[in-house]
């Protein structure tokens, strides 16, 4: 047999012919097009801001009387409160618990840690746990009963599963070390699990914000944090759920009954969005989840650039390796299509250069066209209402940024890794928040 040699001349000759091709496949208005919608999409987002950049007003107030009037009894909640390396935010947590206005002998406090996590022995103390050794034990946080689980540093979802377990609640509350309950935020949920007006619920959540990031430039990502959880609380998941009764789980703050997780087999230990997968089974098997518009949790924002971008950027690979599962079910979960479409225009935007490398320099050209457009509509905006601006867009280019991070994660491997955002207690905690 005669052996077969590869030309190199021939090979470089038809790869030039398929660049000149597709170029020629390009249209030429292709670039013009990109920066006129990336100039529009900025001054849209900079008039979107419309709706964040006034106060936030939040109703914090519930009737009491009128729920207890129609609660004839009240439920035991086991709330599993995951932590490893957050021992100064897990003390912020449990003290919000303990103030709730919802019936300690009826609340349950599951703390879900590791072994060797050094930071935790205050919160041990204060739950009555510092004796336990072992998964299982019990204590006391005053009239409130608490356990202790270790995990198996496998991720958040692992330690939610190993601490269901050990739950003896009818209803299951997930709140992260770094959130804070308002008084009434219990109160508030149970009557709609009870009434059987919904299957899960998830409380409004905030960022909390001090007043060293409220105008400040190095606090700019952190009111951008404020802008998204407000758009997806405030905004977004009450048009969802109007116009199609679905709504879904975000990542803590939520009730969901007992036997509905179980059902479900808890949470999807090799999610890297465990929230948002449980939404979609729950939704794909017919059970209603309703986001409340009152008593928030506020949560503790990511205050450094490399740990919001391990956020992010498990987010988005989580809604990449969760897209089958909403296309499976498209008749039940389509509301939750527009949480994957609303970043297809921007991961389109970045992604195009691959499409046609030869026109990186326009791609950046695009780039800065759009954010001196974008930067000119804030500025305008700024002036006019005289108010902090909470900058949506930044988040989103972190999104755009995580977006690559993401992809080459799914490529070598990696698509299931779950890294916790804050993996040292490095945050400043503030003493003094606003309720």
């Amino acid at each position: 047999m005669q052996n077969q040699y590869i030309d190199i001349n021939q090979v470089q000759t038809i790869l030039k012919i398929i660049n000149v091709e597709y170029q020629s496949y390009i249209p030429k208005w292709a670039i013009g097009y990109i920066i006129i919608t990336g100039a529009l999409a900025s001054i849209l987002a900079a008039f979107e801001l419309a709706l964040i950049v006034s106060p936030i007003k939040i109703d914090n107030d519930v009737q009491l009387e009128n729920i207890k009037k129609k609660m004839k009894n009240y439920p035991l909640v086991s709330i599993i409160l995951p932590s490893y390396k957050e021992g100064n935010l897990l003390l912020r947590a449990l003290n919000s618990i303990k103030e709730q206005s919802y019936p300690h002998d009826k609340l349950e406090v599951i703390l879900a840690v590791e072994r060797s996590d050094d930071t935790i022995e205050e919160a041990l103390k204060i739950a009555g746990l510092s004796n336990c050794k072992e998964s299982g034990c019990r204590g006391n946080m005053g009239d409130i009963s608490t356990i202790l689980v270790y995990g198996k540093k496998q991720g958040k979802p692992s330690a939610l599963n190993e601490a269901l377990k050990y739950a003896k609640g009818e209803i299951i509350g997930v709140l992260d070390a770094d959130d804070v309950l308002t008084k009434n935020a219990i109160m508030a949920a149970i009557p709609y699990l009870i009434n059987n007006k919904a299957d899960a619920v998830q409380l409004p959540r905030e960022i909390i914000l001090d007043k060293g990031s409220e105008k400040t430039f190095s606090g700019v990502h952190i009111r951008a944090q404020e802008a998204e959880m407000f758009l997806y609380t405030r905004l977004l998941a009450p048009v969802m759920e109007t116009l199609s009764g679905i709504s879904w789980v975000m990542g803590s703050g939520y009730f969901v009954k007992k036997d509905v997780l179980e059902k479900m087999n808890g949470w999807e230990e090799s999610a890297a969005t465990e929230d948002l997968d449980l939404s979609i089974r729950m939704i794909a098997s017919g059970y209603k989840i309703k986001v409340l518009s009152d008593n928030p949790v506020y949560t503790e924002p990511v205050r450094y650039y490399s740990q919001l971008i391990t956020q992010k950027e498990r987010w988005v690979r989580g809604m990449l390796l969760l897209v089958p599962k909403v296309l499976r079910h498209p008749r039940k979960s389509w509301p939750l299509l527009a949480l994957y479409l609303m970043p297809i225009a921007e991961y389109a935007t970045i992604l195009w250069p691959i499409m046609a490398p030869y026109a990186l320099n326009y791609a950046i050209l695009a780039f800065l066209v759009e954010f001196l457009v974008g930067f000119s509509a804030y500025y305008a905006l700024y002036k006019r209402v005289g108010k902090k601006i909470r900058p949506l867009p930044v988040i989103l280019a972190f999104y755009g940024i995580t977006t690559w991070i993401a992809l080459v994660k799914l490529i070598i491997g990696r698509a299931h890794e779950w890294k916790g955002t804050r993996n040292s207690e490095t945050d400043k905690i503030k003493d003094k928040i606003t309720k």
